[in-house]
Formats: C-alpha cells, structure tokens, sequence
C-alpha cells in the first residue's frame, strides 16, 4: 500500500479553464499520482517533482503506456534494439 498523498496546498484557476494545483507536505517511499488516459500529455507537459528541503531526492517518475512500448516507437520509426541507441 502506498503513503497518502500530500495534501493539495495552493489551487490556482486561470480563465481559460486550466488550473495549477500545488501539493506539498512529507512524503516517504513512493507516491502515486492517477490521471485520465485523456489527461495525459497535459500532465506529462506540466509535471515538476523537486524537493523542498533535507537530502532526498526524485529517482524516477515513471507511467504506464496504453500500448506496448516496441508499437508506439515503431509508429515513429524508432528502434530500440540490439546495441543500437536511437535510430530513425
């Protein structure tokens, strides 16, 4: 089971119908944040991790893709094989 999430501090709303929301708070392990498949790039655009203070550190934000990742790289001409880095 996951920790809590911290709590949302600020929630700004602008005109055009987008909002900033600021959580902050202690936190220790993993935290999960859950988005709507349609919400994605929005998120993915504006995501910012840091930390506020003390010695720890962000290692990794990771997401689950809706298809298998050789598909979506395949659909872009990008292969990921072998010794190869990025090819297109």
């Amino acid at each position: 089971m996951l920790p809590p999430i911290p709590r949302v501090r600020r929630a700004v709303m602008f005109h055009h119908g987008a909002c900033y929301l600021e959580r902050g708070g202690p936190a220790e392990g993993s935290l999960e944040l859950t988005f709507r498949r349609h919400e994605m790039n929005d998120a993915l655009r504006s995501l910012a991790v840091w930390v506020a203070s003390g010695n720890a550190r962000v290692q990794v934000v990771t997401f689950d893709s809706p298809e298998p990742a050789d598909e979506s790289l395949g659909r872009r001409n990008l292969r990921l094989d072998g010794d190869h880095a990025l090819e297109g």
